[in-house]
């Protein structure tokens, strides 16, 4: 027998042999795996999404939501919301209605992972106003800087996004 010739190896050398063996196989896997939610999200994205957030989840409208690199987290969070009804809106309700909670992830993923791209200040007088509400205490409401922190990723960042902030993006 072939078996009986072989040297005989340490009980523990061969178990590593096969961890080794499995992780590898589990890494390919997954790397497939991610290849494939990505694609979905961007599939997704373009049947559902890109007609009003932009192709590349850069809304060129000022009233709709850039998606790129928000914290995949607080994108699911909205889209549940969206769907259960919990956060209303007859523009949003129907798209997500149609969506698995599984496609919702990957849909949260797919943008998260998009570059968000800055809008060009167009009246210098607006960034002033714009500044001065994020950086010193409104009417009801404390500032912005309060909860995310002088860059916006922070310290409430943390809490929703390992400090990229609740809207992503750095930090």
């Amino acid at each position: 027998m072939i078996l009986s010739k072989l040297p005989i190896l340490p009980v523990a050398a061969v178990a590593l042999a096969v961890t080794l063996i499995g992780v590898i196989a589990f890494s390919h896997a997954q790397a497939g795996s991610n290849r494939d939610s990505e694609r979905h999200g961007r599939k997704l994205a373009e049947a559902y999404c890109s007609a009003c957030h932009g192709s590349d989840g850069n809304s060129t409208d000022q009233t709709i939501p850039k998606l790129a690199g928000q914290d995949p987290a607080y994108l699911l969070a909205q889209l549940r919301a969206f769907k259960s009804g919990a956060r209303q809106s007859d523009i949003m309700s129907g798209p997500v209605s149609a969506l698995s909670d599984a496609q919702l992830q990957e849909l949260a993923g797919y943008y998260s992972r998009l570059t968000a791209r800055a809008d060009t200040v167009r009246n210098p007088t607006s960034a002033d106003v714009g500044a001065d509400i994020f950086n010193r205490r409104g009417p009801g409401a404390p500032p912005c800087a309060a909860c995310h922190g002088g860059n916006g990723f922070g310290p409430m960042g943390s809490m929703m996004g390992g400090g990229r902030g609740m809207m992503g993006g750095g930090g």
